[in-house]
């Protein structure tokens, strides 16, 4: 007479995962070259459109795009400074700004971080305030009449 081993139950995880379908609208709906309506989309995947409704107000399957939206975001990073950089490179004043908006090097953002710095402050009861309404006072000043070759810390001590 053979022994009987006991069953090993598979316990499932407790972590949402998506299924195969969810999967494929996601990648669906997250190429940027699938010009198709959502309607298209759910009928290759094989659900109702009523179905993709209901997925989207999940919050897990929402997460689930987002996490994917991110990754290839992130792989396109290097591709999309190169082709900003080769603009700049070519004179382009517009990408020349915006590179320097990126990189948190145009002025303009300085003072915003600024006056950021002084709402906060504010809110915290006045600490602060001062030296940052100079730092503001400052950086208008850089902006209205640049000094070429001097940055902000050489144009404070001149003051």
């Amino acid at each position: 007479m053979k022994k009987k081993t006991p069953s090993k139950k598979v316990r499932k995880s407790k972590e949402w995962r998506p299924h195969a379908k969810q999967i494929k609208m996601a990648e669906l709906l997250l190429n940027p070259e699938d010009r198709r309506t959502k309607q298209e989309k759910c009928n290759e995947v094989g659900i109702a459109f009523t179905t993709l409704w209901k997925w989207m107000k999940d919050k897990r399957y929402v997460d689930y795009v987002n996490s994917q939206l991110d990754q290839y975001t992130n792989s396109e990073l290097t591709d999309i400074w190169k082709s900003l950089i080769m603009q700049c490179k070519r004179g382009n004043i517009q990408a020349i700004k915006l590179f320097f908006e990126m990189k948190e090097l145009h002025p303009s953002i300085k003072i915003e971080q600024a006056k950021f710095d002084i709402d906060k402050a504010k809110a915290n009861g006045g600490s602060g305030i001062e030296a940052n309404n100079e730092r503001i006072l400052t950086l208008a000043k850089l902006i209205n009449n640049p000094v070429p070759n001097r940055n902000v810390e050489d144009f404070e001590e001149d003051d």
